[in-house]
């Protein structure tokens, strides 16, 4: 009997069939297609920031220029380059020294012509007392005269003699006629002779400020507070009121000139929050500054591109004391509110 015959039919389970283990291609493209809907859903409902990206300089909110008020030549420049000034601080002085003779000879005859008034007015007080008293006197002898007189008259006849009668009325008319004549009034022309004096000083106080007043344009003051730049000139160059010498620069008040895209604009509103980093800033790490959307401008300008370019100003509120130069340039994202990462990715 043989092998097979002995052995007779197998039974039991079929064999198994080989599986590879890992990734296939089917599940693969299964995961990624997962991914992608998981990746699109998330761009969808997760928020995110909507920042604007723009681009500008850095500016005082407050600016003025430095211009002569007339016509002069340079002598001095008082305040230099990057100085910070007051209002009314002298940053240019004018050849002034033709003004200043003027105004100084203008201002000693001022002063003599009230020096003239106090001594006029003083010497009217002194004639008025010394006419009281010589009114006095003058009714004291001018009462005894007439009262010798009536004596005369009243005594016996014979008595007195008719010369010394005549002699009697003669002094006691000479008294009256005194004492008319220092009685006649001397308070309207004191009065008019003090107005005239018066008046001349109100003249002379004129003249003199006309002077002083040409004294104080050879002078170029600070229209307001802030840093000081001066254009080139040279001392004793001659200049005139369309000549601008320079700008001040009111630092207490920095604004941020902004350039902003066009497509982007609807989403800008003033009181938006944005952070500036400005070219100046130095360091591994700069914090931006905070700044706040104050004004958009209603212009647009035409690129080549075809695109246009919108103007707007950002108010900084937190400069942390620092002074940079007014011009430089910075960058700036603005916070215009929530998005989803979708629009975000394609800048939606």
């Amino acid at each position: 009997m043989s092998d097979t015959d002995t052995k007779g039919p197998q039974t039991g389970r079929p064999p198994r069939t080989p599986r590879r283990g890992g990734l296939t291609f089917k599940r693969f493209v299964l995961y990624t297609m997962i991914a992608l809907v998981a990746l699109v859903v998330a761009a969808v409902l997760v928020p995110t920031t909507r920042w604007v990206d723009g681009s500008g300089y850095l500016m005082t909110d407050q600016e003025a220029e430095i211009r002569p008020s007339v016509e002069g030549v340079i002598q001095e420049c008082v305040a230099h380059q990057g100085a910070t000034v007051n209002e009314g601080d002298t940053l240019i002085q004018l050849r002034d020294s033709a003004q200043q003779l003027a105004y100084e000879q203008s201002l000693q005859e001022l002063n003599a012509k009230r020096s003239r008034l106090e001594y006029v007015l003083s010497n009217q007080e002194i004639l008025k007392k010394k006419n009281a008293e010589q009114i006095q006197q003058v009714q004291l002898r001018l009462q005894l005269g007439q009262d010798k007189l009536e004596k005369m008259r009243a005594a016996v006849a014979g008595a007195v003699s008719p010369a010394e009668i005549n002699q009697a009325v003669l002094e006691v008319s000479l008294a009256q006629s005194q004492l008319n004549e220092l009685q006649l009034p001397q308070d309207e022309l004191m009065a008019k002779e003090a107005q005239v004096l018066r008046d001349e000083i109100l003249a002379a106080q004129s003249l003199v400020a006309r002077h002083h007043e040409a004294v104080l344009a050879r002078k170029i003051v600070s229209p307001l507070s802030g840093q000081v730049y001066f254009h080139r000139f040279e001392i004793g160059e001659v200049v005139k009121p369309e000549h601008v010498l320079g700008q001040v620069f009111d630092t207490s008040s920095w604004v941020v000139k902004l350039k902003l895209p066009e497509r982007k604009i609807m989403y800008i509103q003033p009181g938006q929050a944005l952070e500036v980093e400005l070219a100046a800033q130095t360091g591994l790490i700069r914090r931006p500054f905070k700044a706040v959307i104050s004004r958009i401008l209603p212009v647009v300008s035409p690129q080549a591109t075809g695109d246009g370019v919108f103007y707007a100003e950002a108010t900084i509120t937190d400069f942390r004391g620092l002074c940079p130069t007014p011009g430089v340039s910075a960058r700036v994202r603005i916070d215009t509110g929530r998005t989803n990462w979708l629009f975000r990715i394609f800048d939606l």
